[in-house]
């Protein structure tokens, strides 16, 4: 990106968003890990997993901590200052995987049966979660987006939003959810990010589609004879 677009960008800000992202990096990023502890109260003030007085701490603290600094690591590249050369797009893919991978790890870990269920409602808690796990990590996305300036390509800016949201869902979804069957964990938890990723894709497609629409043209008029 050069000077010129840097200041177009730049001249587009107003308001608190301006003031937001015209804050240091590690600032704004401070101002995304609070939101993510906010977060994390939230649910556990609202609705803590049924399991949490006799589920393992170290594997509760190592699901919340390992996705939560995975999280920031997707923020602190989303927020690389303007000036600076753009990264490889292979640095998004590989961010992208190792979110999902970590997710996909997580799901395979040995499964600890706190919590029974039976198997005709298994299916619509799956779907609960999934549903669950996307809102909230469509939301904290977008108010993470507003300390990003953008200058980005269409596939980084969807890349760290997936990672980044998927991975904060998956800090409430351990915190809520007390399922621990793998088939649970792989399609109701750890497919948060990829139906992030395929709602911004849909959203990038309808914008474009809009953007290459011509506007409508108004009743033509015959000219006077």
């Amino acid at each position: 990106m050069d000077y010129r677009d840097v200041e177009q960008l730049l001249a587009r800000e107003r308001g608190v968003r301006a003031r937001l992202r015209g804050l240091p990096r590690p600032a704004r990023l401070a101002l995304a890990a609070a939101l993510l502890v906010a977060f994390a109260a939230f649910v556990l003030a609202l609705s803590p997993r049924k399991d949490l007085a006799f589920y393992p701490p170290a594997r509760l603290v190592l699901g919340v901590a390992g996705f939560a600094v995975l999280a920031l690591l997707a923020v602190w590249h989303a927020l690389r200052p303007l000036y600076r050369p753009a990264l490889p797009a292979w640095v998004s893919i590989l961010l992208f995987g190792a979110g999902v991978g970590a997710l996909g790890v997580w799901a395979a870990l040995p499964e600890l049966p706190t919590v029974g269920v039976s198997e005709p409602r298994a299916p619509g808690l799956m779907r609960h979660c999934l549903l669950y796990g996307t809102i909230a990590g469509g939301l904290l996305a977008l108010l993470v987006g507003l300390l990003d300036r953008g200058g980005r390509t269409g596939l980084d800016r969807a890349a760290y939003g997936a990672v980044f949201g998927g991975l904060a869902a998956n800090v409430g979804l351990v915190l809520f959810c007390p399922i621990n069957a793998p088939m649970h964990l792989l399609c109701g938890h750890a497919a948060v990010p990829l139906a992030l990723i395929g709602l911004g894709a849909i959203g990038m497609l309808a914008i474009r589609r809009r953007r290459a629409t011509p506007p409508p043209r108004g009743p033509e008029t015959s000219a006077p004879p």
